[in-house]
């Protein structure tokens, strides 16, 4: 007997220290007796994205992502990439032989943009002249002593100490100072005030789900992703999970307000590892459609009006009629073989 597969509809994982990121695959069909088109997708096909902390207190996070919502993912991934290239092509600033020299375009050494750092959160995937831009100077200089005792092991942590030592004597002299930069040009999607304003490739209000709490409250959850480019990992994921009222409006809409409870994880993913997630969404999803296709179509046959053997109309359950001819209106002249499916011959 072999083994059961844990995860069966998991398409994608990402690990990383301490956290992982994976995506479900939660597509369906209509049933025919559903009332409802068979070429349309349920409202609730859906992909599942969940964050999970895999060390010290576990906590998980999760959001649907609607099918319905992929190809504008997509379209804007795609620009985001462009954003990713239009940074890496533009030249960095050099360091003039006089530092002193006030009018030059930039003091700031190429050090700076070439130092990067893995920890904490709050500076994962940033270079040093952001970090210092967005108020962390301190906490930068804070990590000297962690980045020196792996430096053997992590070659690059030596890039970044003589970064920070050359950026410290710079400041100490007096040849830098804070607002340096501030002025400095940042890269689109630098985080100011712990707020990550980067490219919106994906953004939500609150929406819930259907599981309640013994108090009537829905258990709900807002996500975004976002690209940062410039940074070493340049797309970072953001899900919160809380619970809220869900009120009915007027209208019949829904609104969702006293949010309480509110537990939230991020992650950081390398482009590669963003675009690889986001092809393997798509592509899995005209699989499906290509799976479920015949028998879609086998079914909107059946509920069509198709014209009788005169050319009038014959009575469906849709009750469309009228005097048209073979091959005409809607559903009108469908092939009666399988061809129809068939891909074409090259």
């Amino acid at each position: 007997m072999s083994e059961k597969i844990k995860y069966p509809d998991q398409i994608r994982v990402v690990k990383r220290k301490g956290k992982n990121l994976s995506v479900r695959f939660l597509l369906g069909v209509h049933d025919e007796n559903s009332g409802e088109s068979p070429l349309e997708f349920p409202r609730y096909s859906r992909f599942v994205m969940s964050i999970l902390k895999t060390e010290g207190e576990m906590v998980s996070v999760s959001a649907n992502i609607p099918q319905e919502d992929l190809p504008d993912i997509v379209v804007r991934t795609n620009l985001a990439v462009l954003k990713i290239m239009d940074f890496q092509t533009e030249k960095k600033p050099t360091v003039p032989e006089s530092t002193s020299n006030a009018q030059t375009a930039s003091k700031i050494p190429n050090e700076a943009y070439e130092a990067t750092f893995g920890f904490p959160a709050e500076l994962r995937g940033k270079n040093l002249v952001q970090v210092v831009a967005e108020g962390n100077w301190n906490l930068a200089l804070g990590q000297k002593a962690t980045l020196q005792s792996n430096a053997e092991k992590y070659p690059k942590n030596k890039v970044t100490i003589a970064a920070i030592e050359k950026i410290e004597a710079m400041l100490n002299m007096g040849q830098l100072t804070m607002d340096d930069f501030k002025a400095e040009k940042q890269p689109s999607g630098t985080a100011t005030g712990g707020e990550i304003f980067g490219f919106p490739v994906y953004e939500t209000e609150y929406k819930y789900f259907s599981k309640q709490r013994e108090d009537g409250k829905n258990q709900v959850y807002q996500v975004s992703a976002k690209c940062l480019p410039g940074n070493k990992y340049p797309f970072v994921v953001s899900i919160v999970n809380a619970y809220g009222s869900v009120v009915t409006t007027a209208t019949g809409g829904k609104n969702i307000t006293n949010v309480t409870d509110k537990k939230s994880l991020d992650i950081y993913l390398t482009e590669s590892e963003w675009v690889n997630m986001i092809n393997r969404m798509e592509r899995l999803e005209g699989v499906f459609e290509t799976l479920h296709g015949k028998s879609r179509f086998e079914i909107m046959r059946k509920h069509s009006w198709t014209p009788d053997a005169q050319g009038n109309s014959a009575q469906q359950p849709n009750n469309r009629t009228g005097n048209q001819t073979q091959g005409s209106g809607y559903g009108g002249g469908y092939p009666q073989n399988n061809n129809y499916y068939q891909r074409p011959a090259n």
